[in-house]
C-alpha cells in the first residue's frame, strides 16, 4: 500500500521539503533572466505538490473523520488570509515598482520559523513508527533508543504542535479513504482560480 509506506517515514519529511523548496523558490526570485524563471516554475509546482497533498493526507490521517471538512475549510481560509499579504497588501509594491528585495525578505525571513514544524513533528512521527513496528530493529540503534524513551514517558512530545495520537486500528481503516491525488490537484487548481487574475498578483504572490 503506497500510502502506508509513505506514512512509515513520517510527515516531517514532506514538511521539511516544503519549507526548503519554498525558500529556494524565494531565492530564485533574485535571479535575473528567463533561466531562473524556468527553474522557479519547477519549484513552484513542487511547493504546490507538497503543500496541498500533505495538507489533505495529514488532516485525513491525524484527525477524526468528522472534523475533516471543517478543518480543511479552516486551513484553506487561513491560506487565503495569508494571500491578502500579497494582494492587496503588497500590490502595488509599497517599496517602489522595481524594489523586490524588501518583499522577498518579508517572505524569506519568517520562513525560517517554519523549520519548527518538522522539528516538532519528527519525535511524534518516530514514536508512531516505533509503536507500529512494535519495537522492531528496523530503525537500528536510534529506533531502539526512541523505543525506550517512549516507554519511560508515554504522552506525545510537545503537545503544542504534535497532533493528537490516532490508534493504529483507526489508521488502518482510514487508509482506504485517503483523499485521492486527483481531487487534491483539483482543489489546488480551484484555489488558483480563486485568486484575482493580474500580473501584479502573479509577481507578488509567487512566494506568499
Amino acid at each position: 500500500h503506497h500510502h502506508h509506506h509513505h506514512h512509515q517515514r513520517g510527515f516531517w519529511i514532506p514538511m521539511l521539503c516544503n519549507v526548503i523548496v519554498t525558500q529556494i523558490c524565494t531565492v530564485l526570485c533574485w535571479g535575473a533572466g528567463l533561466e531562473s524563471q524556468y527553474v522557479m516554475l519547477i519549484f513552484l509546482n513542487l511547493i504546490q505538490a507538497f503543500a496541498y497533498t500533505m495538507q489533505f493526507a495529514y488532516v485525513q490521517l491525524t484527525y477524526p473523520e468528522a472534523v475533516f471538512g471543517p478543518l480543511i475549510a479552516f486551513l484553506i481560509a487561513a491560506q487565503g488570509i495569508v494571500g491578502l499579504i500579497a494582494w492587496p497588501g503588497l500590490s502595488p509594491n509599497p517599496f517602489g515598482s522595481t524594489a523586490f528585495t524588501p518583499l522577498l525578505l518579508i517572505c524569506l525571513i519568517p520562513s525560517f520559523g517554519l523549520y519548527y514544524v518538522p522539528w516538532q513533528q519528527k519525535p511524534y512521527d518516530d514514536a508512531q513508527i516505533a509503536r507500529r513496528s512494535g519495537g522492531g530493529t528496523k530503525g537500528g540503534g536510534g529506533g531502539q533508543q526512541h523505543q525506550h524513551q517512549q516507554r519511560r514517558d508515554p504522552g506525545p512530545p510537545s503537545p503544542q504542535l504534535s497532533a493528537p495520537a490516532v490508534p493504529s486500528s483507526k489508521l488502518e481503516e482510514k487508509s482506504e479513504s485517503i483523499i485521492d491525488p486527483a481531487s487534491a490537484v483539483e482543489l489546488g487548481s480551484i484555489m488558483e482560480h480563486v485568486l484575482p487574475e493580474s500580473d501584479e498578483v502573479a509577481d507578488s504572490s509567487i512566494v506568499v
